[in-house]
């Protein structure tokens, strides 16, 4: 059977899918096809990238201007916040705008795959960015000095100011 190199119908669906912002599944789904893990497949054919990267230049979104939205998202802020006020009077500021640490790691990761630093989803070389929480308390920090985890110069280092440290036992002596 020859290679398809024209779009038909339910590709031109996915393509006008993924340009609303949908994902890759439901993009799937929607234009007609009868499994959400074939959009997997339609986003490695070179038709479906060709006709998507032009849809996205006629839309104007060129690879400088994807590149300028990115740059902005890697330094993204939160809104800052605002007591009630009575009306006509200047808000006052309850907590000032920081950096979107939580958000910023999603446009760094956006960059990268733009840029080829990842390899693809579920490859031998999968190289996604994965996030571990580790909630240290002195109890646990005690737990790994006794079991001989850590040494007591590391688990200083863990702990916290607002934390009791852990006592040398040099010091315990003097």
């Amino acid at each position: 059977m020859p290679k398809k190199t024209k779009l038909d119908a339910r590709d031109r669906g996915y393509i006008k899918n993924r340009l609303e912002g949908k994902g890759v599944g439901r993009s799937a789904l929607d234009a007609g096809f009868a499994d959400s893990r074939y959009g997997s497949t339609l986003e490695r054919h070179p038709r479906i990238q060709t006709a998507i990267q032009k849809k996205m230049d006629e839309m104007g979104l060129s690879d400088e201007k994807i590149l300028r939205i990115l740059k902005k998202g890697l330094s993204a802020k939160t809104a800052p916040r605002y007591a009630k006020t009575e009306e006509g009077k200047e808000p006052q500021v309850l907590v000032p705008s920081i950096p979107d640490h939580q958000n910023r790691p999603r446009y760094l990761e956006i960059a990268c795959k733009m840029k080829k630093f990842y390899a693809p989803e579920g490859s031998p070389t999968d190289n996604r960015v994965q996030y571990i929480q580790i909630n240290v308390t002195p109890d646990r920090v005690k737990g790994l000095v006794d079991s001989g985890k850590i040494s007591k110069k590391e688990a200083k280092e863990l702990l916290t100011l607002e934390h009791e440290p852990i006592r040398d036992e040099a010091e315990d002596n003097s």
